[in-house]
């Protein structure tokens, strides 16, 4: 089969070989002003590929003693992902529960490379937590661009216990990074059919469409409502696929046991690629906070969801009002930082304004305590940055979520002060 290139001009293409060497080489990322001599300043003109992501965090345990873990779910191909965790800095005894160490102790989740096109969305957890560690270990402060942070900064964003999942669907990535095909599923290959037109591009289950969250689109929206058909798929033809049922995915599961593990987590932000945009829950429909009957469980109002278009409609997906307003204010906090680094605009708001779609991973995060009372309640971001669809077209990619050189730089920058402004938030609020 064979695939066309789809990168832009000037394109910073995926990394050969392995500049961490194993782990023996510590990462650095672009806030920090003054490296070791051991330290490895990060290559912006290249993207880390899957072998790197994992050396860094090698790197990264031998350098600062981070915890790396593996979960349970090997991926279709039989690739175990590796994630990473930041105690809280307390001092006390990690033996014991709520103590920084124990799995209760932490608070906030990265995610990244969901989606196997994501390219470098990887590198920006990678090159953050680099930052975070190294300005800790050396009491120094941080600086992107116009914004800057203190040494005090420093410790009160790495005090919150972090836990990082820099390469969610590993199949998918790699596919990517060989074929460079814009592959967005994993790699079930259960989901191929027979038909040799279709054959290679039936593989695979969109992440996130998956989760358990209104899985079953055509009964929860108004399926003529604009977007609804573009942004949800039953075939496996469809780069959208949900999958054979909520949660079948390892990816998902592997998620799902996250969230298992480490049961006080109650920060989100999972990073994505393509857009300028700071979202939230819902993706169902506009949130509103009056009507608690309007919520994706009822089901008098099946086929009524995702007419965000027509000013008529009365149907809002409801949240709490305090959540809501914590949403809404923390993604136009994190929109207004991101303005200071580089003079790019971005928009904050619910998933819904880009159309209705259902079974994501934020909206399923968020919804946890809803279905059951023993789960954390999740406040959930996710930060898309690059070049939105217009430009990526003027640079001449067909692909854009391929960066460039000079665009990757700026989003290892923006990505960084997403990452200090929630942690931030999520330090104040637990204070």
């Amino acid at each position: 089969m064979r695939y066309t290139y789809l990168g832009p001009k000037d394109e910073a293409v995926i990394g050969k070989g392995d500049r961490f060497n194993g782990g023996h080489i510590f990462p650095l990322g672009a806030g920090t002003s003054t490296p070791s001599k051991n330290a490895s300043r990060p290559m912006f003109e290249t993207i880390l590929n899957h072998k790197e992501v994992v050396s860094a965090m090698l790197g990264l345990r031998a350098e600062y003693g981070i915890n790396l873990i593996h979960p349970p779910h090997r991926s279709s191909e039989g690739r175990s992902p590796v994630i990473g965790t930041i105690p809280c800095s307390d001092g006390r005894d990690a033996r014991k529960a709520g103590s920084c160490g124990s799995d209760d102790s932490y608070n906030v989740l990265f995610t990244a490379n969901m989606l196997g096109h994501d390219r470098s969305s990887s590198d920006a957890i990678i090159y953050f937590v680099s930052d975070l560690l190294y300005a800790r270990k050396h009491g120094l402060g941080l600086e992107y661009g116009n914004v800057t942070y203190s040494n005090r900064d420093v410790e009160r964003a790495a005090s919150v216990g972090i836990v990082f999942f820099p390469l969610v669907n590993l199949d998918g990535m790699i596919f990517d990074a060989e074929k460079n095909t814009c592959w967005r599923r994993n790699r079930n290959n259960s989901t191929m059919e027979d038909d040799e037109v279709w054959k290679q591009h039936s593989v695979g289950v969109d992440i996130n469409r998956n989760f358990d969250i209104a899985w079953d689109f055509e009964r929860i929206l108004d399926m003529s409502a604009r977007g609804a058909k573009r942004l949800n798929s039953d075939s496996a033809r469809n780069e959208l696929y949900r999958g054979d049922h909520p949660m079948s995915e390892p990816e998902t599961q592997n998620l799902a046991w996250v969230f298992a593990k480490f049961q006080r987590i109650s920060w989100l932000m999972d990073v994505r690629v393509l857009g300028r945009r700071v979202v939230t829950p819902w993706g169902i429909d506009l949130n509103q906070d009056n009507v608690t009957e309007q919520n994706w469980r009822n089901k008098e109002f099946d086929g009524k969801r995702g007419d965000i278009q027509n000013l008529n409609d009365v149907y809002g997906e409801y949240m709490d009002p305090f959540d809501r307003s914590l949403h809404r204010n923390v993604s136009r906090l994190i929109r207004d930082e991101l303005y200071s680094v580089a003079g790019r605009n971005h928009s904050a708001g619910e998933t819904a304004y880009l159309g209705p779609h259902t079974g994501t991973f934020i909206d399923w995060a968020y919804s946890r305590h809803i279905v059951s009372q023993n789960a954390e309640k999740v406040f959930s971001f996710a930060f898309e940055f690059g070049d939105p669809d217009r430009e990526a077209r003027k640079n001449k990619a067909i692909c854009g979520y391929y960066p460039n050189k000079m665009s990757l730089n700026i989003n290892m920058k923006e990505a960084a002060v997403a990452f200090m402004t929630l942690l931030l938030e999520a330090s104040q609020r637990r204070s």
